[in-house]
């Protein structure tokens, strides 16, 4: 049977992939590399071998040194190959699953430059590439949101925006104006850094929670010189210098994925006890009070009396509320409205009435 033509070609890129690998992982073993590499230990110790006649002379100062034993390997002089000369099957489909993961992104990477990047790695790497071809992203997909597209257009055109923003833990919306700074997205979320203009500071915003933005002619004033954004941390949750320690619900148990918690003690009860990056006091308080069925905040003792506060009040306000109507349906007939005379106190009545007896004429 032919070798395909091209095969002679990756037997020696194969084989010189070897070198560098082995200089940067000492003393692995041919199992192992096999299962970085994508290939069978048969063939990297046949490679290995081979690589023993390799070099740019005849004398042995001029050809690979390497001591290749399955159970681990050393190279002591590769001859100036110590750069992979292209990726392994294992590298290029992280790198297409890299690059799927980038273009199912909205808004944060160019969708054009991801596809034309994976196409040449598919060309390039030929069939190496086949076990991920089936989760190819799909390249009909919808435009972008409106929401994410106008805040590219803000960003490339240097301008503010004003918006509607919603707050879930307080359940309210505020208008704001904002100097946008960047778009990132973490956890499958896409979020907004920018410079809030009432607050003089810098804020993160959930694109889904944002509403009639429009750009505004105004120069953006993005502040950048005050911006600390670290792209491995974007809330800045390993710079909080305190935590706080809540106690979560049996029934709650889905909240530890949700929020960036530490499991510290499951109880025999059933309920964790968590701690959290303490952040923000008002962040913890809200979250804690649109979950008053769920968690409970323990530490630190000062937002857990501030919590048990607001609650009070918001309760009091309720019943005060619910008092209130009632007594508005006690006092008001539906049907003949305030101040109309009810049926039994109506003159049309046919019951008798206690009024005097006219005089006879």
């Amino acid at each position: 049977m032919a070798r395909p033509k091209n095969q002679s070609t990756t037997d020696i890129v194969r084989m010189l992939n070897l070198l560098p690998y082995f200089q940067q992982h000492p003393g692995r073993s041919t199992m192992e590399a096999a299962v970085d590499l994508g290939l069978d230990p048969a063939t990297i110790m046949d490679d290995l071998n081979r690589l023993f006649c390799c070099g740019i002379g005849d004398m042995p100062d001029e050809l690979v040194d390497l001591d290749p034993q399955r159970q681990a390997v050393q190279i002591y002089d590769a001859q100036g190959m110590d750069k992979p000369l292209r990726l392994t099957r294992t590298e290029a489909g992280a790198l297409l699953l890299a690059l799927e993961s980038l273009e199912s992104i909205p808004g944060l990477v160019e969708k054009h430059a991801v596809r034309s990047a994976a196409t040449k790695l598919r060309t390039i790497m030929h069939n190496e590439t086949r076990g991920v071809f089936d989760s190819e992203a799909i390249t009909d997909t919808p435009d972008e949101p409106h929401t994410i597209t106008t805040l590219r257009t803000a960003l490339e055109q240097g301008h503010q925006i004003t918006l509607d923003y919603y707050h879930r833990n307080r359940d309210d919306i505020t208008h704001r104006t904002l100097s946008p700074t960047r778009i990132f997205s973490t956890d499958g979320q896409t979020y907004l850094h920018a410079y809030d203009h009432h607050i003089n500071d810098h804020r993160i915003f959930r694109t889904d929670m944002i509403h009639n933005i429009t750009i505004t002619t105004t120069p953006a004033e993005p502040h950048t010189t005050t911006l600390h954004f670290d792209t491995n941390d974007p809330f800045s949750l390993t710079h909080a210098t305190e935590k706080a320690t809540i106690t979560i619900n049996p029934n709650a148990n889905w909240l530890v994925d949700t929020i960036p918690c530490d499991i510290e003690t499951i109880n025999p009860d059933g309920t964790i006890t968590a701690t959290l990056p303490l952040v923000s006091q008002e962040w913890l308080t809200q979250f804690a009070l649109s979950h008053t069925d769920h968690i409970t905040v323990t530490e630190p003792a000062t937002i857990a009396h501030t919590i048990r506060q607001r609650a009070k009040v918001g309760l009091a306000a309720y019943h005060q509320s619910q008092t209130k109507n009632q007594n508005e349906r006690t006092t008001t007939c539906p049907e003949y409205g305030n101040g109309s005379s009810s049926p039994s106190s109506s003159s049309s009545s046919s019951e008798p009435t206690n009024s005097p007896t006219p005089p006879a004429h």
